[in-house]
């Protein structure tokens, strides 16, 4: 679900609003989630992190179209995506705990091929095929999902739920400072101050006590 919700909203909202509104709201999600099923409330520097990374998000986005998209019943499509988000770090927060990450990650991304598969057959996928089809294909398969994900599964393995659910909102922040070293693209008062708000909530999160994210 969260793949079909993320992808519509971009085609939906505008890459831009639907990565901010994804992104934005997991944490958020993820903290109702594990307050509801495992009465665990957020830390204080939770809290505060994950106002500043939120805040930094916006802003790194703000000068790239943010600002002109209108909000519409659209934004459900993101905003669910953020759910669903939620839901499945909560989810292999609790797998790691009995089974390693690399297990974890081969036995969720198995299930997302088998109910995607179908997918296949209801839209065109002769551009798979294609050069460019080809990389794309490599970079989702290899890098967003073989490379990223275990990195992730690893770090709720070492840290909460949560917490990995904020920290994970340094995305655009590392998109944004590979867009000005390798694609030279400039540096705005608002992307820079939305780094830096990005980098104090890690800096919060640091000072987080383990018994209290735990």
């Amino acid at each position: 679900m969260y793949q079909l919700l993320f992808f519509y909203s971009v085609e939906e909202v505008g890459v831009a609003v639907g990565s901010v509104v994804a992104i934005a709201t997991t944490p958020l999600w993820a903290a109702v989630i594990a307050f509801l099923l495992f009465k665990k409330k957020p830390s204080i520097f939770w809290v505060i992190a994950t106002a500043l990374a939120i805040i930094g998000v916006f802003m790194i986005n703000f000068s790239g179209g943010f600002q002109s998209q209108s909000a519409d019943w659209r934004l459900l499509l993101p905003i669910t995506a953020g759910l669903c988000y939620g839901v499945e770090i909560i989810a292999v927060g609790q797998v790691v705990k009995k089974i390693n990450p690399e297990a974890t990650m081969l036995l969720e991304m198995g299930l997302v091929a088998v109910l995607l598969l179908p997918v296949t057959f209801l839209f065109p996928t002769g551009w798979i095929f294609t050069t460019r089809g080809i990389l794309v294909s490599l970079g989702l398969g290899v890098v967003t999902a073989g490379i990223a994900y275990p990195c992730f599964t690893y770090g709720i393995k070492y840290t909460s739920p949560v917490v990995a659910s904020t920290l994970a909102l340094t995305e655009p922040l590392m998109a944004a400072a590979l867009g000005i070293f390798f694609l030279h693209e400039n540096l705005s008062i608002p992307m820079g101050l939305g780094m830096l708000s990005l980098m104090a909530s890690v800096i919060v999160l640091i000072f987080d006590k383990p018994s209290q994210s735990s």
